[in-house]
């Protein structure tokens, strides 16, 4: 097929077009459990805003698995505490690092002890 000198710069004129729409996109911030441990657990997250709840998952995640959820909060800056099993904790500060959808990644060790940080896949 031979394109004429329209449709190349037809073709042309919209590609800026589609880079641009990606900053039209709402964002949005998914959670990731791996449970490294033998037992199983509960992991509560929450996220919070200039220290107000904006958004909570509980996950139950059995020995040696991951669970995942999409769309769990807004793209956005948010100070996120994670619960172990009603006890252990930690809190991190969550950025979008420049991308438009993100991971909050939640690791159980071997030793049932609750880290969390920025995945950063984009």
């Amino acid at each position: 097929m031979v394109l004429t000198r329209r449709a190349a710069l037809s073709a042309c004129a919209t590609m800026p077009l589609a880079g641009c729409l990606d900053a039209f996109r709402s964002g949005q911030v998914g959670v990731r459990v791996d449970n490294r441990d033998d037992r199983r657990h509960a992991v509560d997250v929450e996220f919070l805003s200039e220290g107000e709840l904006v958004a909570e998952k509980r996950f139950t995640v059995d020995a040696g698995t991951e669970r995942a959820a999409e769309n769990v909060v807004a793209a956005g800056e948010y100070t996120v505490d994670v619960t172990l099993d009603g006890a252990a904790s930690t809190s991190v500060e969550f950025t979008m690092q420049g991308c438009t959808d993100n991971t909050l990644f939640v690791s159980v060790s071997e030793e049932a002890a609750v880290e969390a940080g920025v995945l950063d896949e984009c």
